[in-house]
């Protein structure tokens, strides 16, 4: 409560005496926001609505975000295009680098598709190309090779022949890929 005014050169302030509780009322003391608590915290963080949920879809699958406003009349016959392109270069090349991996080469065809499905859908970008390294190829090979080697997998046949067990040393070579490839991207 000021009351001020200016006379022949004076300026006067009137102001009201307070007490203790006559300055807690007008301070508003106790009426800031204290901070919450943990439970509080959490309650708020796992508070479910539509806003909120859909954030968190367009955040995670960012094709949600972009797809309906994608220009089919003018995008649809390059992309479809560029697609096949890229994929007429990626299914023989993934075939040829599960051959350096020693693997069969049909794992080659499921590591040029299913990485490029994975991350249509859940990637950020939509100018990338995903696929098969030669490099990392070799390198998962000599693994492969070192920890599963043919003379681990010799049947002895009749007659003193011998012949290679190929489909129980495929299947153990893949689960060392698997093995190599989830530890390598827990590494990561």
């Amino acid at each position: 409560m000021e009351d001020g005014h200016l006379s022949l050169g004076k300026y006067i302030v009137r102001r009201e005496v307070l007490d203790e509780s006559r300055l807690d009322v007008v301070a508003q003391k106790g009426t800031r926001p204290s901070k919450p608590t943990v439970c509080e915290q959490l309650k708020e963080m796992l508070r479910c609505s539509v806003p909120r949920l859909k954030g968190i879809l367009l955040t995670w699958i960012p094709i949600l975000s972009w797809l309906p406003k994608y220009s089919f009349r003018e995008n649809i016959i390059g992309d479809v295009i560029s697609g096949c392109s890229v994929g007429i270069m990626h299914l023989p090349q993934g075939m040829a680098y599960a051959l350096l991996a020693s693997l069969r080469p049909v794992f080659g065809l499921y590591s040029s598709l299913y990485p490029v499905l994975v991350y249509f859908i859940f990637g950020t970008s939509r100018h990338i190309s995903v696929g098969t390294f030669a490099v990392i190829s070799i390198m998962v090979g000599s693994v492969t090779e070192r920890l599963a080697p043919d003379s681990n997998f010799i049947i002895n046949g009749t007659n003193g022949t011998e012949s290679l067990n190929v489909s129980e040393r495929d299947s153990y070579r893949v689960q060392i890929a698997c093995s190599l490839t989830v530890l390598t991207g827990i590494f990561q």
